[in-house]
């Protein structure tokens, strides 16, 4: 059985640390801090890809390299290439629904608006049926700064790095997804959603 882990977000180095790119910090902080794999990805698929074997799994890790909106493209072709079944697909993606840090995994759902989620429901079949795991990265309307609301695009929001009170909160919440990804493979969707979601702040 093989799995696959899709992190989300924006190539080239202006977008290294945005909100937006939570997918890509997640995937990286897995591979690097709890397999100790510094070795470099593939590029292919229009995506840079990796494959590593896990718990007894094989599993391959991509990121898109089509921008954001554009994801469902890449993911396309490497699922139609190795075959991967929908429900050993893995998301990891920003949630502006969750306050910053806050991870849950569920299956399937609505996109709610995020256009990766949307990109890739679109182009894959049965996609609905894969697990996300959503890294809260709050919302520009409930940030307040020295008492006063923020006054920020949710495009320029989710584009922008986080404010220096949250970047501890936000790299929490990236390390937590990075173990969820771990969870979901060595011990399954429903033991790794009780581990993940109760710890909801």
């Amino acid at each position: 059985m093989s799995f696959l882990v899709i992190g989300l977000g924006n190539p080239g180095n202006k977008y290294i640390g945005t909100r937006h790119n939570a997918g890509f910090d997640a995937i990286d902080l897995f591979l690097e801090k709890y397999l100790k794999n510094n070795l470099p990805f593939k590029e292919q698929f229009k995506g840079l890809s990796k494959k590593v074997l896990y718990s007894g799994e094989e599993v391959f890790f991509l990121k898109p390299e089509t921008f954001m909106n554009l994801s469902g493209e890449s993911v396309v072709l490497f699922v139609n290439y190795f075959k991967i079944n929908p429900e050993n697909i893995i998301i990891v993606h920003d949630e502006l629904d969750f306050d910053c840090g806050t991870v849950k995994i569920i299956q399937g759902g609505s996109s709610g608006g995020h256009n990766g989620i949307e990109s890739i429901y679109q182009h894959v079949s049965g996609a609905k049926k894969s697990l996300r795991v959503r890294i809260g990265i709050g919302h520009p309307r409930r940030k307040i700064i020295n008492d006063t609301p923020i006054k920020q695009s949710v495009s320029d929001y989710v584009l922008s790095r986080p404010f220096s009170d949250e970047i501890n909160q936000y790299n929490a919440g990236v390390d937590l997804a990075a173990q969820a990804i771990g969870l979901i493979i060595k011990e399954g969707f429903i033991k790794a959603q009780k581990t993940v979601n109760t710890r909801i702040k």
